[in-house]
């Protein structure tokens, strides 16, 4: 689990790896407090999403309703805190899609495992803690330390933890992640921030 206890000590983490100055709130005034305050959330709610961390997977029963207009049959009302549904009733064949707040599925029981986001940096793996830190630093670097080499160095080294989560999850859930991480390191920065990893 994480080393650090606080989302500001996750910032700080990132301030470190630009040459900047630690911060002891987001609320503070200086140009370091209202940089990191402006990307944090945004950051996390990104790398968190990008990939299924086993930390922060969660199952929730659905509750379904009739789906209007769709080639589905049922929608379950997704809580705000769902930031990628991954798969329902444990079967990666069942089809469904994210429309808003809505899953839409053909199941009218059951469960789905999702990715769920969480402030709770107690409960972060240490792979997770080193994304957002090599992410947020990637964000900052241009505004705090004018260097958009660093930016791009720090933007690498994200996709390189990323990488590392990948083979890691292959091998302890014997899953093959081989294919997003090929797609990953074969697209342009700008194009992998555009791309929606998450299932329809």
């Amino acid at each position: 689990m994480a080393a650090v206890s606080t989302e500001v000590g996750v910032a700080n983490l990132a301030l470190q790896r630009v040459g900047a100055k630690a911060i002891t709130a987001f609320s503070g005034t200086d140009r370091n407090s209202i940089t990191v305050n402006l990307a944090f959330y945004d950051v996390c709610n990104e790398v968190q999403r990008t990939f299924p961390w086993a930390c922060l997977i969660g199952r929730t029963v659905l509750d379904t309703s009739a789906a209007d207009n769709s080639s589905f049959a049922f929608t379950h009302s997704l809580a705000a805190t769902v930031l990628r549904v991954l798969e329902i009733d444990g079967d990666p064949a069942v089809k469904f899609r994210i429309e808003g707040p809505l899953l839409y599925t053909n199941k009218e029981t059951g469960y789905f495992r999702s990715v769920n986001s969480s402030a709770t940096v107690t409960g972060w793996d240490s792979l997770l803690v080193s994304a957002i830190e090599a992410r947020l630093a990637s964000k900052i670097a241009v505004k705090i330390a004018q260097d958009k080499e660093l930016a791009q160095m720090m933007f690498q080294e994200y996709i390189m933890v990323l990488g590392i989560a990948i083979k890691l999850a292959a091998i302890e859930q014997h899953e093959d992640n081989e294919k997003i991480l090929q797609m990953m390191q074969n697209m342009s920065p700008e194009a992998l921030l555009k791309k929606d990893f998450v299932s329809e």
